[in-house]
């Protein structure tokens, strides 16, 4: 044990060591927070468009050739981007926020499946047809009365 503090008494002895106050420690904490919570908010987004735009973009009445259409209508670089944002979460996760101390295959199974139930269910409900007609009132155009950022006076 001797020898383990000499070496630890060295290494501060040499400015090896570089000391922080409790508030550096508070701000980088805030700022993984606040950087995981983001990055949910992002990864749920990109999963609501994986599931809603393929079923807007599906019609009824497809023939034999349905799956390839439908394989066809899917947006593969927003899936791509949402699985690499589920993996860079959970890494966040897995680093930074003391589950390390968890089984990372229970850490891996429950994020994955809370972000696609949640990006599912705001596939399903009326959010992106909300956001859709806030942007056509932006610029002044679709219906409504101008309240974007281009108001008619």
């Amino acid at each position: 044990m001797s020898e383990l503090k000499d070496k630890i008494m060295q290494s501060i002895d040499k400015n090896e060591v570089k000391m922080h106050s409790k508030n550096f420690f508070r701000l980088t904490k805030a700022l993984i927070e606040i950087g995981i919570v983001s990055l949910v908010l992002l990864v749920i987004f990109l999963i609501n468009l994986s599931f809603y735009l393929p079923r807007k973009g599906l019609g009824l009445g497809l023939s034999g050739n349905r799956w390839n259409h439908i394989f066809s209508v899917i947006p593969w670089w927003i899936v791509i981007l949402g699985v690499a944002g589920i993996g860079l979460l959970i890494w966040i996760i897995y680093r930074y926020t003391g589950a390390y101390k968890r089984r990372l295959a229970w850490i891996i199974g429950i994020v994955s499946i809370a972000i696609v139930i949640a990006g599912f269910l705001l596939s399903v409900s009326s959010f992106n047809e909300t956001v859709g007609k806030g942007f056509g009132k932006m610029n002044g155009s679709g219906h409504g009365n101008g309240n974007g950022i281009h108001r008619n006076r």
